[in-house]
């Protein structure tokens, strides 16, 4: 069985100090590989969300880091 974790790239738990952390902790525990998601696309405006009830983006959604970066950063510092 091949085990895989997603870094924290969203949210409050986004940091490149929890990025390197987990990716550390992966690398020593022999995780098979790191993922991220991508974030294509973005809102025009924080107030035309059509998935929320009111049209704002949620808190949640609002600390993204770019995938291709994240995923560099923590190799890049192993």
């Amino acid at each position: 069985m091949k085990i895989s974790l997603a870094l924290p790239q969203a949210d409050e738990i986004a940091s490149t100090e929890n990025f390197l952390n987990m990716a550390r902790s992966a690398e020593k525990e022999n995780v098979d590989s790191l993922w991220v998601f991508e974030q294509l696309l973005w809102p025009q405006s924080a107030n035309t969300v059509p998935w929320t009830s009111d049209g704002h983006l949620p808190e949640e959604y609002q600390i993204i880091f770019d995938p291709l970066q994240t995923i560099d950063f923590a190799a890049a510092n192993l």
